[in-house]
């Protein structure tokens, strides 16, 4: 049980090593669009938007099952990746935050 826990923890890391590395990225492309407090903000308002989505997300897993909640989010994140390489300017920052979000 406790080799399992370690497992969990190690890939947690990994996880949230890819998420920092992937939030740097993103926010020194943001900066070429916006000033670091907007910066700030979108980080922030994404951070919410995650926490609520993570309090609804088993409601809606129950309702429309795991497969179906699996894909409607590659299907929105690849869709808001689209837009966000479309776009250009502060128009790109609603999409990032729903992307960050659905990370």
């Amino acid at each position: 049980m406790k080799r399992h826990i370690r497992l969990i923890f190690l890939a947690s890391f990994f996880f949230s090593l890819h998420m920092a590395l992937l939030a740097y990225v993103n926010s020194s492309m943001l900066g070429q669009f916006a000033s670091r407090s907007l910066i700030s903000i979108t980080y922030t308002l994404s951070a919410v938007l995650s926490l609520v989505l993570v309090s609804v997300a088993p409601n809606i897993i129950r309702r429309i099952g795991n497969m179906k909640y699996v894909g409607l989010s590659l299907i929105g994140s690849a869709l808001l990746l689209y837009l966000i390489s479309t776009h250009s300017g502060l128009s790109i920052v609603p999409f990032f935050i729903v992307y960050f979000a659905l990370n």
